[in-house]
């Protein structure tokens, strides 16, 4: 076993969450419809590496650290789901369809609490302050937020360490192996929404608040099922220094006649910019009761601070020699 799988393995055992460091990217690098980190770049195609070689340890503690604070997820068994998602990806071109996730999405699915569903395009970090449950709060969704990138190969060892096809490399269909995963999961995540589901969207997108080729205009809002979706809510924040679109303009007024056209009610409501910041907007709205958050520490802080520390300092001797 080399070191860095003996820090990863030392640090499962002992219930560390995510102090390994790894890539921020989430599924906002395959979303046209995603603000990566607030410069307006509404798409990434750029592929600088292949996968991490990291990827089933990373797994399987996300696994594990999901397991541990979201009831709805404990009964699931981590290395069967890694072998679903093995199996969807490995020994294949690195351009596929989604549909090849679907075996690994059904079994990674859970309940999720009803009227809680949150929906979004290019406000992630916004939406990860609401007490609502997004689709990277899922099991699903949690297991591969933060990976980059990651792809097959037809021969052995079936996974491409050393270069993935970039989004823009991959005539869609079919799609890169990530971004084919991210499209399953927000289909699947939309069908298991119940009660009203909201959405969060920046008004003050130079480029209109939905774009059409967005993940929730083709994959999620496509998806909500009519006989258990009773209304669809959605907020209007502002994170930047002009109004662009508000409730009843441009995208948003396509986004409201697309969802009707499905036979959901939908409202809208514009909130305050200038004075609040994009902050006290999101708190505002934020839900009276909070849903499971796999990202809190919860009552075992304590615990976690000391064996992240211990794993941190095992992964520094690691890299050093």
């Amino acid at each position: 076993m080399d070191a860095v799988r003996l820090v990863r393995y030392v640090c499962l055992l002992i219930g560390l969450q995510g102090s390994i460091p790894f890539s921020l990217a989430r599924r906002d690098w395959c979303d046209p419809g995603a603000n990566i980190q607030g410069n307006g770049v509404k798409s990434v195609t750029v592929s600088d590496s292949g996968t991490p070689e990291n990827l089933l340890d990373t797994f399987l503690i996300r696994c594990k650290e999901h397991k541990q604070k979201c009831t709805d997820g404990r009964k699931k068994d981590c290395h069967k789901l890694w072998n679903l998602f093995y199996s969807s990806f490995a020994y294949k071109d690195p351009c596929i369809t989604n549909d090849l996730y679907s075996a690994f999405c059904d079994q990674a699915a859970h309940n999720t609490e009803r009227d809680k569903t949150l929906l979004y395009s290019g406000t992630y970090e916004q939406s990860r302050d609401l007490g609502y449950t997004t689709l990277e709060d899922t099991l699903t969704g949690y297991m591969l937020d933060g990976i980059k990138q990651w792809c097959g190969q037809k021969t052995s060892p079936g996974i491409n360490y050393k270069s993935c096809k970039a989004r823009g490399e991959c005539k869609d269909p079919p799609s890169n192996a990530q971004c084919a995963f991210w499209q399953q999961a927000s289909i699947k995540f939309a069908q298991m929404a119940k009660g009203k589901v909201s959405i969060l969207l920046d008004g003050s997108e130079n480029d209109g608040a939905v774009i059409s080729d967005s993940y929730l205009v083709q994959y999620e809002i496509p998806n909500l099922q009519k006989e258990t979706v009773s209304e669809v809510e959605i907020f209007m924040i502002y994170t930047g220094t002009s109004k662009m679109e508000e409730c009843g303009d441009g995208s948003v007024e396509n986004l409201e006649n697309i969802i009707r056209e499905r036979g959901i009610k939908v409202t809208c409501k514009d909130f305050k910019m200038g004075v609040k910041t994009a902050k006290s907007q999101v708190s505002e709205i934020r839900a009276s009761d909070e849903d499971c958050d796999p990202t809190s520490t919860g009552v075992s802080v304590g615990v976690n601070i000391g064996n992240t520390a211990f794993c941190l300092l095992l992964y520094i001797i690691q890299k050093r020699q």
